[in-house]
């Protein structure tokens, strides 16, 4: 352990691929799968409540899935 700056240890804890993204993360209600499947749906027209219900999520999650807000390691 060094001594550092949060930043700089955050920083750190990405770039050794330690971070929790997705569905390492103990609170993730979606898949990989399901960001793609959302994605898809936004781009059909389908909006984002009608998503939202589908996958037991927020409006405001499924509109930072599409944004890119979220799950920016899932292309």
């Amino acid at each position: 352990m060094h001594p550092g700056s949060n930043k700089q240890n955050m920083k750190e804890m990405v770039e050794r691929g330690r971070s929790l993204k997705g569905v390492k993360s103990r609170n993730a209600k979606l898949t990989e799968q399901h960001v793609f499947e959302i994605k898809d749906l936004r781009s059909a027209g389908w909006t984002n409540t009608q998503i939202a219900d589908i996958y037991g999520v927020s409006v405001s999650a499924v509109s930072c899935v599409f944004n890119g807000r979220t799950w920016k390691h899932v292309a």
